[in-house]
C-alpha cells in the first residue's frame, strides 16, 4: 500500500516501482481521446489503479457503487469499473492479513458468578422483605380489631349496650340429638356478635339481608325456635369483609375439616361445653379471624364472665375491671394440627364468643378450635374495652390471662406483664 491509494492486482500488468508518482500526474493532466503526437493505431499501456479507499477488515469495497477501478493510458484516456454492486467481497492486498472480527460475550465462569452473587442478594434482602411484610401485616391486623372495637363503641351508643356475644339455644337444652318435634338446639338463630356490627362497619348491604325481614334472628330477648340463619339468609354470609380477616393468615383457602357455622357456649348437666358446628370445607361461606372474649366460661362462671357471651347485654359503662384492663376481641386461626394442615376455619356470621379457659395456642404446633391464637410471630393481638389494641405474648400467665379476659374479678392487671 502507498501513501492513500490502494493497490488491486491486474491481470498480465506488471508493477511499477514509481507508481504514486505516476498516478499523481497521469491525474493532474487533462484528460483526451486523442493526441496529435501520437499514432492513433498504438494500443495504449493500460495500467490498472485502485483508486478507492484502502479494504476494510471484511475486504469489502468501503462504497458500494463508487466507481472504483480506473483505467490510465498513455493519452490520458480513463475507463472506470463500478465496484460489484451491494459492495461485494474483494480480495484484500497482497502481504495483508485479515484482522479477524471480536465477539462479544460471556463466558462460563463470569456466568456463574454473576448467578453466584445475585443469589447472595436475595439470600441477604429475603429475610428483610419478609420482616417488612409482617411488619405491614401486623399493623393491618392491629387496625382491623381497632375497627371492630369502635364499631362495638357505636353499637353501645345506640343500643345501650354492647352487642350480644351470640343468639343460640338457652341452656340448658338436649343438643343431640334434637328432638323431631322443632324445639331442639338446631332450631335457634345461632346469630354471632359480629353481625350487629355490620352497618359500622361500611356493610350495610349484607345487613339488609337480613333486616328488617329477620330482624328477630338478631335480637337477643327472643324465645321460641325460629331457626337457625343457614335455612334463612345464607346469602348474607357469602359476603366476605376484609376487616373481618388478618393479613398474615389465610382464611379464605379451603381448610381440611370444615368450615364453622356456629361457634358457641353451651351447659349440659355435670359439664360445660364449647360448641363448633361446621360444613364442608368448599362452602362458600365468608371467613373470619376474630371472635369476641367470653371470659372463662361466659356466663356459666359469672365470677369470670367477660363482656361478651351467650345473649350478653353489657354496657361499656357497667364493667368493674375498666376498659383499658379487660378484652373485647381476639385472633383465631380456628384449629390447625400443625401449620401446614388446618382443620377448621370460622364463618364470620355465626362464629360468637370463645372462651379464655385453654389459653393461648403455641406457636408453630397444634392449635386448637377453642384457642384464642395467630400466626404472628410476635403474640396474639387483642382489642380492649376502650378501643385499644395490642399484644398478648404466648408465655403469658394463664391466670393473668383470664383475669384480664373477664369484667369484674378485681384483680389489677399490669399491661406489661401480658
Amino acid at each position: 500500500m502507498v501513501g492513500d491509494v490502494g493497490l488491486c492486482r491486474g491481470v498480465g500488468t506488471p508493477r511499477s516501482p514509481s507508481l504514486s508518482s505516476l498516478v499523481e500526474d497521469e491525474l493532474s493532466q487533462p484528460w483526451s481521446t486523442s493526441s496529435p503526437d501520437t499514432d492513433e493505431t498504438k494500443q495504449p499501456t493500460v495500467k490498472r489503479v485502485s483508486l478507492c479507499r484502502p479494504f476494510d477488515s471484511t475486504g469489502s469495497c468501503p462504497r458500494p457503487g463508487r466507481r472504483a477501478d480506473t483505467l490510465l493510458g498513455e493519452n490520458g484516456d480513463a475507463n472506470e469499473q463500478a465496484c460489484p454492486p451491494g459492495g461485494g467481497r474483494q480480495e484484500p492486498p497482497m502481504g495483508s492479513t485479515r484482522r479477524p472480527r471480536r465477539r462479544c460475550a460471556f463466558t462460563l465462569i463470569e456466568l456463574l458468578v454473576v448467578i453466584a452473587i445475585i443469589a447472595v442478594l436475595i439470600g441477604m434482602l429475603l429475610p428483610a422483605v419478609q420482616k417488612v411484610r409482617e411488619a405491614a401485616n401486623r399493623a393491618a391486623c392491629q387496625n382491623n380489631l381497632k375497627q371492630i372495637a369502635l364499631a362495638a363503641h357505636n353499637y353501645d351508643s345506640e343500643h345501650g349496650y354492647l352487642p350480644p356475644g351470640s343468639i343460640s339455644a338457652p341452656t340448658p337444652v338436649p343438643w343431640t340429638p334434637p328432638p323431631p318435634d322443632g324445639t331442639g338446639a338446631l332450631n335457634y338463630p345461632f346469630v354471632g356478635c359480629l353481625t350487629h356490627l355490620l352497618p359500622h362497619l361500611e356493610q350495610d348491604g349484607s345487613y339488609r339481608m337480613i333486616v328488617p325481614t329477620y330482624r328477630d334472628w338478631l335480637n337477643p330477648d327472643i324465645t321460641g325456635t325460629i331457626g337457625p340463619w343457614w335455612d334463612f339468609f345464607p346469602d348474607a354470609a357469602r359476603a366476605r369483609p376484609k376487616t373481618f380477616l388478618c393479613p398474615s393468615d389465610f382464611a379464605n383457602e379451603p381448610p381440611n375439616v370444615g368450615v364453622g357455622l356456629l361457634v358457641t357456649i353451651y351447659d349440659v348437666p355435670g359439664a360445660f361445653r364449647f360448641w363448633l358446628g361446621y360444613v364442608n370445607p368448599q362452602a362458600d361461606v365468608g371467613r373470619t379471624n376474630y371472635v369476641g372474649n367470653a371470659g372463662y366460661f361466659g356466663d356459666l362462671y359469672p365470677p369470670l364472665q367477660g363482656p361478651l357471651f351467650e345473649r350478653s347485654k353489657i354496657k361499656l359503662a357497667n364493667i368493674p375491671d375498666g376498659c383499658s384492663q379487660t378484652f373485647l376481641f381476639g385472633e383465631t386461626l380456628g384449629g390447625m394440627s400443625n401449620p401446614a394442615n388446618r382443620m377448621f376455619v370460622f364463618g364470620w356470621l355465626g362464629s360468637g364468643c370463645m372462651p379464655t379457659a385453654w389459653g393461648l395456642a403455641p406457636v408453630g404446633g397444634e392449635t386448637g378450635w377453642w384457642q384464642f391464637s395467630s400466626r404472628h410471630s410476635n403474640g396474639v393481638h387483642f382489642a380492649f374495652c376502650d378501643g385499644s389494641v395490642r399484644v398478648v405474648r404466648r408465655s403469658v400467665d394463664l391466670a393473668m390471662f383470664i383475669f384480664t379476659s373477664s369484667i369484674g374479678e378485681g384483680v389489677p392487671v399490669d399491661p406489661n406483664e401480658l
